[in-house]
């Protein structure tokens, strides 16, 4: 959770080649890295359209924001669809399907 006192904002973004994520094994994970504009000084103090175009595009961004774990799953299908989904707002529960202890969301209901 983002406990300072302004709006949900994009950090960073990440591009991934589809291909390259179904040839990792099944249910692994791998850190990616996260690009976006620098803030605080400067050009990029103010936002704008520059920093909004770092904080969406890796390839233009110039500082680091950090990284991520991501977890990957997927399967065959006859009827594939392309879509975004939210973010749980409930915490995770295991593999059973048992809450797992001492988890919570990592985003707020709305």
């Amino acid at each position: 959770m983002d406990l300072d006192n302004v709006k949900d904002e994009q950090a960073g973004a990440l591009i991934f080649d589809y291909k390259d994520l179904l040839n990792r094994p099944q249910k692994s994970f791998f850190w990616a890295n996260i690009y976006g504009a620098p803030g605080g000084e400067g050009l990029m103090a103010s936002g704008g359209k520059l920093a909004d175009d770092m904080n969406k595009d890796p390839l233009i961004a110039t500082k680091w924001k950090g990284r991520i774990l991501i977890g990957i799953e997927y399967e065959e299908t006859e009827a594939p669809k392309l879509g975004v989904e939210s973010m749980a707002t409930l915490p995770p529960n295991d593999d059973e399907g048992t809450p797992i202890k001492g988890a919570t969301s990592i985003v707020e209901d709305s």
